[in-house]
């Protein structure tokens, strides 16, 4: 599934011309535009409201192909209906406001609307597979989920983090429904959207949701995120689809085998590590010992980044590994030292 168009229907003649240049060589299977632009600062650009509808309409009319745009209000539901806009998808403001998915959801029942639902905007699964499950209660067709990274704390190039983990587990979750990546707003910037495109067809995406604007520099919203026709189509030829094929005379297969192996190892060495941390919970309970000892976590954390920096491990991945390990240590040593304060209540 391919999605293209401008972040915002600014206008009539920029959503017909966006829509011309992009099928002019590349076909696609949605325009997408937004119509109410939500906006955290005061007096910025809040799309065209009701009057951005026509310009959709008008995209759906001459060049017979559908048109999207997101909700946020049972208002918004209301007028796609009566503008005869069948694609909608609910934005990432609305699904980590489960009061504003209950209140969507009641009104796309029965609409016969097809739904797509982006993630929200923090990582938290939950809310992203609450979204999806409520709509589906409800009988929604929901058309696709759409992959556009998650705000963190990190330091990172993008506007929003990929975090392709939790795409593969929306994608393990709902296996029947199509997930697309939006490389536009995980990127932030036109520069990085071809090597996030790429990354999502690695990952078996299903789609591209890209923001595609025939006057992209000079775009009311999002202007640095959003691409050129002509970029676009550049990017449709550069993108490779991968295969599982045998390379040298070494399958995946067999690779994967190995990979089994070594996980088995490190699932034993794994529970290993959790006795010591058990009998050692049992030490500090009989002595009286604080579970948290501040300057032995720090010596530990530094020294084991500095063996993963000569043994080539990301940084950033072994000092995420070792602090949930150390969460999980803190957990059984709390539980050890409270047993038999519970067992006497």
């Amino acid at each position: 599934m391919l999605i293209a168009g401008p972040c915002s229907a600014e206008s009539e003649k920029l959503c017909m011309d966006t829509a011309e240049q992009i099928l002019s060589k590349t076909k696609i299977d949605i325009f997408r535009a937004g119509i109410w632009k939500p906006r955290s600062l005061h007096n910025t650009y809040k799309g065209p409201q009701n009057e951005g509808l026509k310009y959709l309409v008008k995209v759906q009319q001459e060049f017979g192909i559908p048109v999207a745009t997101e909700v946020g209000t049972a208002d918004h539901v209301k007028a796609c209906l009566d503008a005869g806009i069948n694609h909608v998808w609910l934005g990432a403001r609305s699904v980590a406001n489960p009061f504003t998915v209950d209140e969507l959801a009641e009104a796309l029942e029965n609409t016969g609307l097809k739904v797509m639902v982006k993630n929200p905007i923090v990582p938290d699964i939950h809310l992203w597979a609450g979204a999806v499950d409520k709509l589906l209660s409800r009988n929604i067709e929901i058309t696709a989920l759409i992959h556009r990274g998650f705000a963190t704390y990190d330091e990172t190039v993008y506007r929003n983090e990929p975090l392709w983990s939790i795409f593969a587990e929306m994608k393990s979750r709902f296996p029947n429904i199509p997930i697309l990546a939006d490389p536009s707003h995980m990127a932030g910037k036109a520069a990085y959207i071809p090597i996030l495109a790429q990354e999502a067809i690695d990952m078996e995406a299903d789609g591209l949701m890209i923001e595609v604007h025939a006057d992209a520099k000079n775009a009311l919203s999002d202007a640095a995120q959003q691409i050129s026709p002509e970029d676009f189509h550049k990017l449709m030829d550069s993108l490779r689809q991968r295969t599982t094929a045998c390379c040298d005379g070494i399958s995946i297969q067999e690779l994967r085998e190995e990979l089994d192996e070594t996980d088995e190892r490190l699932i034993k060495i794994l529970a290993q590590r959790l006795e010591i941390i058990r009998r050692m919970g049992q030490i500090k309970k009989e002595n009286n010992i604080s579970v948290l000892q501040f300057d032995r976590w720090r010596e530990v954390l530094q020294n084991r980044l500095s063996s993963g920096e000569k043994s080539k491990i990301d940084k950033n991945f072994l000092k995420g590994l070792l602090k949930s390990m150390h969460d999980e240590s803190l957990r059984i040593q709390l539980e050890i030292m409270n047993d038999s304060k519970n067992k006497s209540q």
